[in-house]
């Protein structure tokens, strides 16, 4: 599916759970991306994020099991749930730009492995990478102050921590169940 250039948001629910939609391309100039505009859409696998795009609104792609994405160079807020459960996600980049990550944003993304994480951003909520089994190390940058509750609960794979700044707050089972957690680096 291609979307017109002249579209500039894409709205609530505007395609939840088209099962079938499988390839989507959005036009430069696209800001936002609503709540829920894209859950439970799980054959799509191929979506491109325009480097215009400042916003990804709570549950956006939500159970899109077949979903791996590279997040844009703008992006600035990525939503509650945003990228829930999508499994074929491996690797993140979150672009310096971004300030904000939601609840739940990446939880039970299976296969991630691999995050950097953005040098501005100064939160990791509750349950940000739950249930990501395969991610194996993560480094906080020095601008997170906060790691909120069940923020890497049974990432079972986690073999080291790295925090570099003063994170004041480790959340209630921050790291529970990190069953090869080795290392952490305060």
């Amino acid at each position: 599916m291609k979307i017109e250039k002249g579209i500039v948001s894409v709205g609530k629910n505007a395609f939840y759970s088209c099962e079938n939609l499988q390839i989507v391309q959005l036009p430069e100039g696209i800001v936002s991306i609503g709540r829920c505009a894209f859950t439970g859409c799980r054959y799509l696998s191929i979506i491109n994020l325009p480097d215009s795009l400042k916003t990804i609104g709570e549950m956006a792609f939500s159970l899109c099991f077949n979903l791996d994405v590279k997040l844009p160079e703008n992006l600035e807020y990525i939503g509650d749930g945003s990228f829930d459960q999508c499994d074929k996600i491996e690797s993140l980049d979150i672009p310096d730009s971004v300030t904000y990550i939601g609840y739940e944003a990446f939880s039970g993304c299976d296969n991630l492995y691999s995050i950097r994480l953005s040098e501005n951003l100064e939160e990791i909520k509750d349950k940000t990478f739950y249930y990501c089994e395969s991610l194996r190390t993560i480094e906080i940058p020095d601008s997170v102050g906060h790691i909120g509750n069940y923020a890497f609960y049974s990432c079972s794979n986690l073999e080291s921590v790295n925090i570099i700044g003063s994170v004041s707050y480790i959340g209630y089972e921050a790291f529970y169940d990190c069953e090869y957690l080795r290392e952490i680096t305060l």
